[in-house]
């Protein structure tokens, strides 16, 4: 889930290690972050956009801030205090007259959720701000104002946080009229089900909420969606013609990623909180600085958005055992060819306590997900994800005694042990 993603990422450690394992907890004060090491090693670090950790008014290893966690108030009233965002619509000739209904308006969407979840209101939203006023475009802007504010002294660390693609997803124009609903590509797995154990018993209220969404539906969601990331593509476009224009393109470490996957309609979902691939699976490219013979190959090593702290660390220098984190590894070595040594595995986990989170063990070849119960039921799900990538056929059932099935749970029942220990 995005808030304990994030700390994650940020820290090294896994949620139960931090103890944010839910969106509405704090990290605890006294855990260090990548941000604060490289602050030590004389880095000017800022940040744009959505941070999505508590309490946000925390400097949490950042110079300069520019926050927008949520384009909206009704969940946590510290996210529209706090919001940068808010404050410059508030400036906008849509607003300056009636600057208090930003947060409504904003707000409008979500506020119709109620008990239905699968409210189309509440996913689709509405265009209420045009383009150059939404938060993409504010976004890019502040990052262009990073450039000029950071001190030229001292090395610069930023990162640019996007709020989309993320629900409500209608944006503006022409964004919103990019992608004609006729013409987007459906998932093969569309109007099917999935009713296996562990996915069922995490998500099965969320998934039955959409059982009698259409096919025309989702197709303006998925055209909507599209938009947004077009939208991103766009702006985000603006912030690489600047590092371009003051030359520092090339020697600059750029990541493109996100804290978790969104669900667009395979087996039914929407959104994220589930291992399926479409919401545990997310994007992750890596530009090295100055000229690498890898450039535009695609690495298919099993990693980790938690990969990233060792990764910063490394690019940044730091090297003292104190720093270190044993969960978070080095992706440099990855896309300068040298992954032989790599061992293909990861964990993800999604839960509060023991004794009712959802856990993955993810190799090249299989994924083994876990669902822990109050009762102790031992809920298991394993996908062969070389011959099954659509995850139609839980193998779990006929091979759970085979040793390679045993090994695998083995190994992931423990990680979760050590993890709550």
């Amino acid at each position: 889930m995005c808030g304990p993603s994030r700390s994650a990422t940020l820290s090294g450690r896994y949620p139960p290690d931090t103890g944010r394992t839910r969106n509405d907890n704090p990290l605890p004060n006294n855990t260090t972050l990548f941000t604060d090491h490289l602050s030590a090693a004389g880095y000017y670090n800022g940040l744009v956009g959505k941070l999505h950790l508590a309490p946000n008014h925390h400097p949490f290893g950042f110079d300069w801030k520019q926050l927008m966690d949520a384009h909206y108030g009704c969940y946590n009233e510290s996210e529209s205090v706090n919001n940068d965002y808010f404050d410059y619509l508030r400036t906008t000739p849509a607003f300056i007259d009636n600057p208090d209904s930003v947060e409504p308006i904003a707000s409008a969407s979500e506020r119709t959720l109620g008990d239905d979840l699968s409210s189309k209101e509440f996913w689709l939203g509405h265009e209420w701000v045009e383009d150059k006023h939404t938060h993409a475009s504010w976004s890019a802007n502040q990052a262009i104002r990073f450039f000029d504010e950071a001190p030229d002294d001292a090395p610069f660390f930023l990162n640019l946080s996007f709020f989309g693609p993320h629900h409500p997803y209608t944006t503006a124009a022409p964004w919103t009229e990019m992608y004609d609903p006729e013409d987007v590509t459906l998932p093969k797995t569309i109007g099917q089900k999935h009713d296996t154990p562990a996915f069922m018993e995490h998500s099965g209220k969320k998934y039955k909420s959409f059982e009698n969404w259409s096919e025309l539906t989702w197709r303006q969601y998925r055209a909507q969606y599209c938009g947004q990331i077009s939208q991103i593509d766009h702006h985000l476009g603006r912030v690489f013609d600047e590092l371009k224009k003051r030359d520092q393109w090339d020697n600059t470490l750029v990541v493109f990623t996100s804290d978790h996957g969104d669900s667009m309609g395979e087996w039914m979902m929407i959104g994220k909180s589930h291992m399926l691939e479409g919401a545990s699976k997310v994007p992750m490219i890596l530009k090295t600085p100055g000229k690498n013979p890898q450039a535009g190959t695609t690495v298919e090593n099993i990693t980790n958005g938690i990969d990233l702290y060792g990764t910063f660390l490394a690019a940044g220098g730091i090297t003292k055992e104190s720093a270190q984190q044993p969960s978070s590894r080095n992706l440099l070595p990855l896309v300068n060819g040298s992954s032989s040594d790599w061992n293909d595995e990861t964990f993800s986990i999604i839960g509060r306590e023991r004794n009712e989170c959802l856990t993955m063990l993810r190799t090249k070849r299989w994924k083994l997900v876990h669902r822990s119960t109050p009762d102790s039921r031992m809920l298991f799900e394993l996908y062969d994800m070389q011959a099954d990538p659509e995850e139609t056929n839980d193998l779990y059932p006929e091979s759970k005694d085979k040793l390679e099935t045993k090994a695998l749970q083995a190994k992931l029942i423990n990680w979760l042990d050590e993890q709550w220990a």
